[in-house]
């Protein structure tokens, strides 16, 4: 308890899964935190139930004055910036929708994608960054994708801007390292959220991960306190993969599993 006491937070899309569960981790470890996110309602309604350390603010991925303002009113109301949480990201089924292969037209969802997804994770830092050189360092954390790393048959355009994310966050730790900023890149596997609960997918996913369960909100919001506090202190410019091991084992291991249940020999994995 109390390893983020006296900082202060910003957590875009906070009224999401993972968001919601970020600010409520830093709250409880001991932050101020301003919850950004586009609408009020659902913010005020989370910022009253996470008490008087939380600060609802607007929030638009589209508009850099909003973003602007965001850093601003946590300042104004706060005194300081300490930590930055790039979590929004967009969820607009209409671009989802437009955002297939190369080959069927989804550059109609790339600037869009690009703009909310990356560019929109720059303007933050860009406003951030000079509160926390004032304070001698700070921590921001960019949310990712296991998208990012693997190819897909659909979301080109979304997946390339999760991969953008990860070597953006190189690039940033490299050039703000030496001013006691720290950069790192959280990427999420399959997270069950209250919206997804049930799907036949997720059985499918299941049979991929190495842990006996899937992820849910609060394991990612666990690694998201460590790289925002002190304890991450010699930690920066890294992607940390929150996936319960699904990108570390060979593709076939699902099918290896259900072979090895079914007759319990000894197996030899095929040199690839």
């Amino acid at each position: 308890m109390n390893r983020l006491a006296g900082k202060v937070a910003i957590v875009t899309g906070a009224t999401g899964g993972c968001g919601a569960a970020t600010a409520e981790h830093f709250i409880r470890e001991g932050a101020k935190v301003a919850l950004a996110a586009r609408t009020m309602e659902k913010t005020q309604a989370l910022a009253d139930r996470l008490g008087p350390n939380a600060l609802p603010v607007h929030f638009d991925l589209d508009d850099d004055a909003s973003i602007e303002s965001t850093v601003a009113k946590t300042v104004e109301r706060f005194g300081r910036l300490d930590i930055l949480v790039n979590n929004a990201v967009n969820t607009e089924g209409a671009v989802y929708a437009k955002d297939t292969t190369a080959a069927d037209g989804a550059l109609a969802a790339w600037d869009t994608t690009m703009n909310r997804n990356v560019r929109s994770m720059v303007v933050a830092a860009q406003f951030a960054i000079p509160h926390m050189r004032k304070l001698g360092g700070g921590s921001i954390i960019n949310v990712a994708s296991g998208a990012g790393i693997m190819g897909d048959t659909l979301r080109l355009c979304y997946g390339t801007s999760k991969g953008a994310v990860m070597i953006m966050t190189k690039y940033m730790a490299t050039q703000h390292g030496r001013e006691g900023i720290r950069v790192n890149c959280v990427s999420p596997g399959i997270i069950v959220l209250e919206k997804t609960k049930g799907q036949p997918m997720l059985d499918v996913a299941a049979r991929h991960v190495l842990t006996p369960r899937l992820g849910v909100p609060d394991d990612i919001a666990a690694l998201v306190t460590f790289l925002a506090g002190d304890e991450s202190a010699y930690v920066t410019g890294q992607t940390i993969c929150c996936d319960g091991g699904l990108m570390t084992h060979v593709p076939m291991y699902a099918d290896q599993m259900d072979g090895m249940a079914a007759a319990p020999t000894h197996h030899v994995t095929p040199q690839i």
